[in-house]
């Protein structure tokens, strides 16, 4: 886009283009926000599953080549920014999101009261797009694990809840996560002891261990594939069990 005005230049900075909108460019937000995905699939990723729209909440521009394919930017509103804040539920997105509220609050208090009424329309809209944007990723996350629910340890359900609640409420630690006790798979037990992994599991099913006295199960990715296999990890208890039958000799 040409002829953007930084009018806020702090943890990400906040343009102005000539129609008076303000914007942010996203590819800076995802560099701030510290993101392991690449920013092509991120941003594509949250326009598909938040419901974003071209024209209204992001704008497109192709910037020059340089021999390739001209890479598109985005340049996505202030009420975009802070529900792409808000999603990412970690302390870059809530710093970030904070930020782009105060500044909104700073321009709100440098206007005229015509300019600050259509503002405040904006405001509600962005709640109400906020709000939206709570319950689809709630949802998002509820499907995600509806599979292998049965699956999951309680502690794994706790955990599961607790990001639910604070995606939907916006307020972290109102379900607390679990306080989870060190686990073991069978290749850690067998490097510190020695033994091959496959020994491991031999003594614990010979010796009845894989039960929820000496651990959990847990669903893993195959050797080899991307199936998921049931496996189990041995809590402190299961360790101390196959390190004493190996000591006995009863392996």
């Amino acid at each position: 886009m040409k002829d953007l005005k930084v009018v806020e230049n702090g943890l990400v900075p906040i343009y102005e283009d000539k129609e008076g909108r303000r914007i942010i460019n996203a590819r800076e937000m995802h560099a701030y926000l510290e993101c392991d995905t690449r920013f092509n699939d991120w941003i594509a990723f949250r326009i598909q599953n938040y419901g974003f729209v071209e024209g209204e909440d992001f704008y497109l521009n192709l910037s020059k080549s340089t021999g390739g394919r001209p890479a598109k930017e985005y340049f996505i509103t202030l009420d975009m920014g802070k529900e792409l804040g808000m999603v990412e539920n970690n302390e870059r997105g809530r710093e970030v999101r904070k930020y782009f509220i105060q500044c909104e609050k700073d321009y709100r208090a440098s206007i005229t009261p015509e300019e600050r009424g259509k503002l405040d329309a904006e405001l509600r809209r962005a709640d109400a797009m906020l709000n939206n944007s709570r319950v689809r990723m709630a949802k998002f996350i509820r499907e995600t694990v509806k599979d292998i629910w049965e699956y999951l340890s309680p502690e794994a359900k706790q955990a599961y809840s607790s990001h639910v609640v604070d995606t939907v409420s916006g307020q972290p630690g109102l379900i607390p996560l679990p306080v989870v006790e060190r686990s073991y798979t069978a290749t850690e037990l067998a490097a510190e002891f020695g033994v091959s992994a496959n020994k491991i599991g031999r003594i614990a099913n010979a010796n009845g261990l894989k039960r929820e006295e000496f651990g959990f199960e847990v669903l893993d990715k195959a050797v080899g594939h991307d199936k998921q296999v049931v496996s189990f990890r041995y809590n402190n208890k299961g360790k101390d069990a196959i390190r004493t039958l190996l000591q006995a000799g009863r392996a």
